[in-house]
């Protein structure tokens, strides 16, 4: 009971902030897809060095073959919309 309280603050916190920013439904719109959009290339980063076993700019990868090199260009699609990430 207690974590779903601490979410539903943190939504109403969110969405506080939002509302700062935004004028417009459209304002609210293009927010929530950034918010989206940066939610996911985090988790996939998170997920990336977990698979990896180093975090990114380490030099624990390097020569070993399972280094990074750069970024895809992946589309999600959501019920909202098609989201371009980087990972």
């Amino acid at each position: 009971m207690q974590r779903v309280m601490r979410k539903q603050s943190q939504v109403e916190e969110l969405a506080s902030l939002l509302s700062e920013e935004c004028h417009s439904v459209e304002d609210v719109h293009e927010m929530i897809k950034k918010l989206f959009k940066g939610t996911l290339e985090s988790m996939l980063e998170a997920e990336m060095e977990e698979y990896l076993g180093y975090e990114k700019h380490s030099n624990i990868g390097d020569l070993s073959g399972n280094s990074r090199n750069g970024y895809n260009t992946k589309k999600i699609q959501s019920e909202l919309v098609f989201h371009p990430v980087s990972f």
